[in-house]
């Protein structure tokens, strides 16, 4: 058994928030994005076969520093206000809770092989119930 794929409920709890449409959210980074773009990669984890314990980190680009950080600092926001008790619909029309959400590390400038794109970048710890059913 295995939880849902976090990337894309990260992308679709992150939509759903109303931070950025959906072309501007993703796992892959597209060769001219449309600012702001938020990159979501899940680092992995561990799991107890109840619980997964994955990491997510999610890279905020932006063609400044200062913009970069403002829409750093909202998306934080963002993450930090969700909840067990908001259920999120997925790509496969599925709905999907959290156990817990954890700040591991809140965005901070990253350098970026560009010197065109500014990134901030912010880790988080999302518990995962196995086998979820809604």
């Amino acid at each position: 058994m295995l939880a849902p794929d976090l990337e894309d409920l990260v992308i679709s709890y992150l939509t759903a928030s109303g931070l950025a449409p959906a072309a501007q959210i993703g796992f892959t980074m597209p060769p001219r994005p449309t600012y702001p773009f938020y990159l979501v990669h899940e680092l992995g984890g561990g799991d107890d076969m109840v619980t997964e314990y994955p990491v997510v980190s999610i890279h905020c680009f932006a063609a400044t520093r200062t913009v970069a950080a403002e829409n750093a600092r909202t998306l934080h926001k963002k993450m930090k206000d969700w909840t067990p008790l908001l259920a999120v619909q997925v790509s496969d029309g599925s709905y999907v809770s959290i156990d817990h959400l954890e700040v591991v590390e809140r965005p901070h400038w990253e350098d970026y092989a560009d010197d065109a794109i500014q990134r901030y970048c912010g880790r988080y710890h999302i518990d995962l119930r196995i086998n979820q059913t809604t």
